[in-house]
């Protein structure tokens, strides 16, 4: 999108400056000249924002998909020991792999005492 900003706010100078042509002497020529520039410029910065923004949110988010994709292997490792040492299906999936929402715990977490344990189980 913000790269196309840039040639549409170029289409809307021509038309202005025609229509300000038209009205020679007229105080509303030259406010109507200033006023499509000043859009023109206000649209022209939007469209260098959102590039600049969009291009730090895409940062961003390979920096979480990294982070993810670091931290399950440092829990791999720190669960299997290092690289071949233990089971050849890693417990931890890499970043967004979708698990079972009720499948079993990979860590093999047990709640003891805990008010949040169901009755009956620890």
């Amino acid at each position: 999108m913000a790269g196309q900003i840039p040639g549409e706010t170029g289409k809307i100078t021509g038309p202005s400056d025609q229509a300000s042509g038209k009205l020679p002497g007229w105080a509303a020529a030259g406010a109507l000249h200033d006023c499509t520039n000043a859009w023109k410029a206000v649209l022209d910065r939007l469209s260098t924002d959102m590039d600049t923004y969009s291009t730090k949110l895409v940062a961003v988010a390979q920096n979480y998909e990294d982070n993810d994709a670091a931290t399950a292997a440092r829990l791999n490792e720190a669960i299997l020991g290092p690289a071949g040492a233990g089971p050849a299906a890693p417990v931890v999936p890499g970043p967004y792999k979708p698990q079972s929402a009720l499948g079993p715990d990979p860590f093999g977490t047990r709640i003891v005492n805990s008010p949040y344990a169901a009755p009956g189980r620890s």
